[in-house]
């Protein structure tokens, strides 16, 4: 699964056409084969700070999402709404996400001593 996480920053006297182009972005983005998750936040002192995370299958999903005519038209404004993004893009194998989880679970059934303990021995397990 690719994910990425990304800082947006626009102009703040943007924010309000920034607000209504990305909320037809995100319907348009969560409808897509291969897309698991897109969320979009706003800083809650910053007008021109927003948080983006997403989850793609495969990074032919996320290629594809990034030939789509909404993405071309939100490049297209970028420049007039004062738009950067600065982010990661990363690959997460499915089994290290369900063994975090499972981790987890485990920790909070266990209370804290043991959850130190069994932390440290998940995270050297690490492929």
């Amino acid at each position: 699964m690719f994910v990425v996480h990304a800082h947006i920053t626009i102009d703040p006297t943007a924010r309000a056409e920034f607000v209504v182009v990305m909320d037809g972005f995100v319907s348009e983005t969560r409808a897509e084969p291969g897309n698991a998750a897109f969320e979009l936040t706003g800083h809650l002192t910053d007008p021109g700070m927003f948080t983006l995370f997403e989850c793609w299958e495969s990074e032919d999903a996320l290629r594809h999402h990034m030939e789509q005519a909404y993405f071309m038209d939100l490049v297209a404004i970028a420049p007039r709404l004062g738009f950067t993004l600065t982010g990661t893009t990363y690959w997460v194998e499915r089994n290290h996400i369900e063994r975090a989880s499972e981790t987890l679970e485990r920790v909070r059934a266990k209370g804290e001593s043991a959850a130190t303990q069994e932390l440290a021995v998940s995270a050297k397990s690490r492929p």
